[in-house]
């Protein structure tokens, strides 16, 4: 700066530049609005002063002040508002390389009259996006068990206070800064984000699983192949759980399982293969130990597969020709259920016989 000494009481006798703010930040596409005062000696040695231009100007290395109104990269978007030692700056439609320190110049008809305000006011420009993440806080944790009571909390750090928008699989929930299951079933499993939003800009939280969990459903059992004395028989169980079951067959009466997976073959099937088979179905959230128990008893998740070996009594028989001493299967289903004041599984069977016949006495067990 430059001091001119005047001859007049009551009157600036100096230069300067005064910004209102020397730092502010901006949303990108947001509008700002800089402003300053300034003084000038208004006489030099008996010369009045006048203004004859007044400007603004971004700071860049190595490149002289330019008007910004001439600046193509503020093009349409720059306005002044000057009056008597004032002057203001408006900047519409922020970009992110709008960041930059901005000052303010201006020129008399004095020899050297002019002046710069500097440092000028540092402007920093965030995206329009660039609000604090959202965070989900899941209570109790986001793996749960079905029934339960679950409460989804979407929080942020915003001033003024966000308002949130919730998602389930990218689709619209509803607008609260809370979800809440008063007993969560499994078709509330999903992925959970939520979106905070104020006048500065929005943004989203990472998507959160809520994976929720239940023990096996009533395992179904089917049988695969032709059930003919040496032939290939495959069993198969199937169960809705979550965490997925594993699965183990059994025979009646026998405690050590035959087999486990979902799918159990009997390569050469024969006579003592016939009986009672049931698969039983278990995961983490259905048993107390290492086999599937509910508090009804093993019974509850079970289906019975009865497998009884036919042999025609008489070779020589009418019916020889059709049986031709093949040993035939009759395939039975036995399911059962235990219900809370029961001790005994009650057993219901449905025989399914490939078609009619005579014979002498029924072989097959119940």
């Amino acid at each position: 700066s430059r001091y001119l000494p005047i001859y007049q009481s009551g009157l600036s006798q100096t230069w300067g530049v005064e910004y209102a703010s020397k730092h502010i930040c901006a949303f990108e596409g947001s509008t700002v609005e800089i402003s300053c005062t300034y003084t000038y000696p208004p006489w030099i040695s008996y010369k009045k002063t006048v203004v004859q231009r007044e400007f603004w100007y971004a700071k860049l290395k190595d490149k002289n002040p330019l008007d910004l109104r001439e600046d193509p990269d503020y093009a349409g978007r720059v306005t002044y508002r000057c009056s008597e030692q004032s002057c203001s700056l408006r900047i519409s439609g922020l970009r992110l390389n709008d960041f930059a320190e901005y000052r303010f110049k201006f020129e008399t008809n004095q020899p050297d009259g002019s002046f710069t305000g500097k440092p000028g006011v540092s402007l920093t420009v965030t995206g329009k996006h660039s609000l604090p993440f959202p965070v989900i806080v899941p209570t109790p944790s986001a793996e749960v068990l079905e029934g339960s009571s679950v409460t989804l909390t979407c929080s942020s750090d915003a001033n003024p206070a966000a308002k949130y928008t919730w998602f389930k699989d990218n689709r619209p929930l509803l607008s609260e800064d809370k979800v809440h299951f008063s007993s969560i079933r499994s078709e509330h499993s999903g992925n959970y984000s939520c979106k905070s939003e104020n006048k500065h800009g929005q943004s989203s939280s990472t998507p959160l699983l809520l994976d929720v969990q239940y023990p096996p459903r009533i395992p179904s059992v089917s049988v695969f192949g032709k059930i003919l004395k040496g032939s290939s028989v495959t069993l198969t169980c199937s169960s809705d759980a979550n965490p997925a079951a594993n699965f183990s067959w059994y025979k009646k009466d026998e405690d050590s399982p035959k087999a486990s997976g979902t799918n159990w073959t009997i390569s050469d099937f024969r006579a003592e293969h016939s009986g009672f088979y049931y698969c039983e179905a278990e995961n983490r959230r259905g048993s107390l130990n290492s086999k599937l128990k509910s508090r009804w008893g093993r019974c509850e998740f079970v289906d019975l597969l009865v497998l009884q070996l036919n042999t025609s009594p008489d070779i020589n028989s009418p019916s020889a020709e059709t049986e031709a001493a093949e040993e035939q299967l009759e395939l039975h289903y036995s399911s059962t259920h235990l219900s809370e004041n029961q001790e005994e599984c009650l057993y219901s069977n449905i025989r399914r016989n490939p078609k009619p016949r005579q014979r002498p006495e029924d072989n097959s067990v119940e």
